[in-house]
């Protein structure tokens, strides 16, 4: 599916000559996608990307894809999977999810179910500490 794949080129960090249209193209996926496999293919990209951005920056797209996907079909649990799945297989992008669970836990607590958040601060245990 092509938006899918456009989507995780547009959660990629890229070069920093193509930052204003990637946020700006981001920004109408993130806006205007009711596909919960293209706003999983965002996720993807934007785990894969979580130690070549700004923690803030991919915070910020992590919270609207989980609220995007909160308003399309099935989103919800696309959404808890893939966060603990690119989690588990990224602590980079797992130490970022558990320190968005400590320091915004009702925003988070609002987008992830208690058993998706257990599954994280599990995986923050068992993992080495990554700053």
């Amino acid at each position: 599916m092509a938006r899918a794949e456009l989507a995780g080129v547009l959660a990629a960090p890229g070069a920093e000559a193509s930052y204003p249209l990637r946020a700006e193209l981001a920004d109408v996926l993130l806006r205007e996608e009711s596909d919960p496999a293209v706003l999983g293919a965002f996720l993807a990209g934007l785990a894969a990307g979580s130690c070549r951005r700004p923690e803030v920056r991919t915070r910020e797209l992590l919270r609207r894809t989980g609220r995007q996907l909160l308003r399309a079909p099935g989103g919800p649990a696309v959404f808890e999977h893939r966060t603990v799945e690119l989690a588990r297989a990224d602590p980079v992008f797992g130490a970022l999810v558990s320190r968005w669970l400590t320091d915004a836990a009702t925003e988070a607590a609002a987008l992830l179910g208690p058993g998706a958040r257990r599954t994280v601060e599990t995986l923050r245990r068992a993992a080495p500490d990554i700053t």
